[in-house]
């Protein structure tokens, strides 16, 4: 995760102090967090506990022993005068207190992307890790399988995992809880068809941004357009191979279908939703007398209570309960999907 690049500014001249200011702000307000001391009285009681600082603009009359006890990248002494060389450490840079604004501000800009560089040289894995892919999939219409792609979806996002949602079924429901009216362009459905060395940066232009990634859903339902079994995993195989998201989560349809089980095979795991009732516990019993369709891949099973009739569910195969929430957003803070996500990340 990006950290905070630290700027500190110890001059107790505060004449000469709001001359910088001004241009310290512009320049680097968006890159770093700044911090001004001309108190030294401050100062003193500042330095008393152990500091890490990345960047440190001081007049020399502040230099001492006392910073070297301090994790300090760079250095910049302003000296009203510099006379014979002295030796100073290797981060330390000195120059005169009253040169031009701009000079002093390419002498931080050096230090600022020595900073930024070395930021990227530690976030950045020499390979990104593998996508993972995790289905969403209930034989029950309207049991809330669009609600747990996009809850889980959110959970991820707070475990720092960059998460990408996608509409699996003919009218991509996800759609119901998108605040945004967008459609994807029907020009990636047929790139999808045919993938080409464009076919990424189409589907990069039909992402759309709001508390979590997600791909546009189209205007007409996925079959009008061609898009099957072959088309979703052609656009699954493109994402993974880039590894630009950590996670993608596939809200299926309803129906075991060629289309879902191809997707299914694709997931790493799977999200697999029941509901409280008498009909969800027959069609349940269906799904289990035909098990071998499904492929063999973790399993989260989850029950929605919100449908609930007075049926018991089984505890031994659930992963967890869904409460009977009376709306969507509070529904989506439910811990049960903290949980999955946990589990997901590790």
């Amino acid at each position: 995760m990006r950290q905070d690049i630290g700027l500190v500014l110890l001059d107790s001249d505060y004449g000469y102090v709001k001359t910088l200011e001004s241009e310290l702000v512009r320049r680097f307000a968006s890159r770093a967090r700044i911090q001004i001391i001309t108190d030294p009285a401050y100062a003193d009681a500042y330095f008393r506990s152990a500091r890490t600082i990345n960047i440190l603009v001081a007049d020399s009359s502040f230099y001492g022993p006392q910073l070297e006890e301090h994790t300090i990248h760079h250095i910049l002494l302003l000296a009203q005068e510099i006379g014979i060389e002295e030796e100073y450490p290797e981060n330390i840079r000195r120059m005169m207190k009253y040169l031009p604004v701009d000079e002093i501000m390419q002498a931080l800009e050096q230090f600022m992307e020595a900073e930024e560089t070395a930021q990227r040289e530690e976030i950045l894995p020499d390979e990104k890790p593998e996508t993972k892919v995790i289905a969403v999939y209930s034989p029950l219409g309207g049991c809330g399988k669009s609600l747990v792609a996009m809850a889980l979806g959110r959970k991820l996002k707070k475990l720092d995992q960059s998460v990408l949602v996608i509409g699996c079924d003919s009218l991509q429901s996800i759609a119901a809880y998108l605040s945004c009216e967008d459609f994807a362009d029907e020009k990636l459905a047929e790139q999808l068809k045919e993938p080409g060395e464009e076919t990424y940066w189409s589907i990069l232009q039909n992402i759309g941004q709001e508390e979590i990634s997600f791909l546009l859903p189209f205007e007409k339902t996925l079959p009008s357009l061609g898009i099957g079994a072959a088309e979703m995993r052609n656009l699954i195989s493109i994402l993974k191979e880039k590894r630009d998201f950590s996670c993608l989560i596939l809200d299926l349809g309803s129906s075991l279908d060629e289309q879902t089980l191809a997707l299914m095979e694709e997931s790493d795991a799977y999200v697999l939703i029941i509901e409280a009732n008498t009909i969800s516990n027959r069609k349940m019993r269906r799904l289990q007398q035909n098990m071998e369709l499904l492929p063999e891949k973790e399993c989260f099973m989850i029950s929605n209570q919100y449908h609930m009739d007075g049926l018991r569910v089984p505890q031994h195969n659930l992963f967890g309960v869904l409460a009977g929430y009376q709306d969507y957003e509070a529904a989506m803070e439910d811990p049960v999907f903290y949980r999955i996500a946990m589990e997901i990340s590790r």
